[in-house]
């Protein structure tokens, strides 16, 4: 859905812009502008649009006995409404990865290295490190140009997405 901007007029006429939708935010509001802005090749026609990725993750147990569990990531498009996103039915969620856990050995590798088991603080330390190297794994596109944060796609019918520009960071 391309963005757009929402407004409500209160019952003493105030303007008050309404926030309700990801593909309404002042954030897609702005990519949208700067792809717009990028100058078109020649015989260049289509249409320009900015895919809004909301990604989420949890872990989950796989069986009723025993602790096999997986930590699956979901992405959703901010382009649909959250209400076709808040229905299972709408199968609007799509798995992009599952994450590895750490090791069952961790608390024996950890003492073998340091003399102690590991606290509660340094294990959720542990599982936030894991959570950030598989998202530096998502996020490389195979360009060391490309940040992070912003990852602008080029979608040509029966084609593949291709990296065309980022923003200055």
């Amino acid at each position: 859905m391309t963005p757009f901007d929402q407004f409500w007029t209160t019952p003493d006429h105030r303007t008050v812009r309404v926030f309700g939708e990801a593909y309404a935010s002042p954030a897609l509001m702005e990519a949208y502008e700067e792809i717009n802005a990028l100058p078109l090749d020649p015989g260049d026609n289509l249409e320009r649009v900015v895919a809004s990725l909301m990604v989420w993750s949890d872990t989950t147990h796989l069986a009723n006995f025993g602790d096999a569990s997986l930590w699956p990531f979901y992405v959703y498009f901010g382009n649909q409404s959250k209400y076709t996103r808040g229905k299972p039915t709408a199968r609007a969620s799509h798995q992009l990865a599952y994450i590895p856990t750490l090791p069952n050995n961790l608390q024996d590798i950890y003492v073998d290295i340091f003399g102690e088991a590991t606290s509660s603080d340094v294990h959720t330390h542990l599982k936030r490190e894991l959570m950030q190297a598989i998202w530096r794994l998502l996020l490389d596109v195979g360009s060391a140009l490309l940040p992070p944060s912003i990852i602008l796609l080029d979608i040509q019918p029966s084609e593949h997405l291709q990296p065309v520009c980022t923003p200055d960071p």
